[in-house]
């Protein structure tokens, strides 16, 4: 398969890269998704653009981590976390951004509530701390004016599906 992307890709004149980035958070998603059933998918990806797994997950973890907190994948993050080489706590403060950007798009209040609770629990857990001591209002009080511009800019995005969907909700 990376053999023939990157036929495709020189015949187009670009890099591997640039082949694959308009896809590649899309691509990382369902990567870091099968990564304990099929973790060759991370070494292909990483062969066919160059850079090392680590390198890869920790360059599109602002992709990723959204995704799999969603989705309450805890086996999957702590297995990210163990390629970066960074504390599960760590990895998830970092992006709390893009993780609650991502909780907050969810379609239904229940999902949201459910991704909340797994993200204050994990990054209880991880740092140590005893569950309950981490709260949303925290989480998103050390984020609030990024998380907020984040949000905006999806909202007034014309091309956005979820622009789509706030204006039908608000019409």
């Amino acid at each position: 398969m990376a053999l023939q992307l990157k036929d495709i890709a020189r015949r187009l004149q670009k890099t591997a890269y640039s082949l694959l980035s308009p896809y590649l958070p899309q691509t990382i998603v369902y990567v870091t998704a099968n990564l304990r059933n099929a973790p060759s998918l991370l070494t292909e990806l990483g062969r066919f653009l160059s850079r090392e797994p680590s390198e890869l997950l920790a360059f599109t973890l602002s992709h990723s981590l959204p995704s799999l907190v969603t989705t309450c994948s805890r086996d999957e993050i702590n297995l990210v976390a163990r390629i970066v080489g960074r504390p599960v706590a760590a990895l998830l403060v970092d992006k709390t951004t893009d993780i609650l950007k991502g909780i907050y798009l969810l379609p239904d209040d229940k999902d949201v509530e459910e991704s909340l609770n797994f993200l204050t629990q994990m990054v209880a857990e991880a740092a140590g701390a005893k569950a309950g001591s981490v709260g949303t209002q925290a989480l998103v009080n050390s984020c609030i004016a990024t998380l907020l511009a984040e949000l905006v800019m999806v909202f007034g995005d014309e091309r956005s599906k979820t622009a789509e969907m706030v204006n039908e909700i608000i019409s």
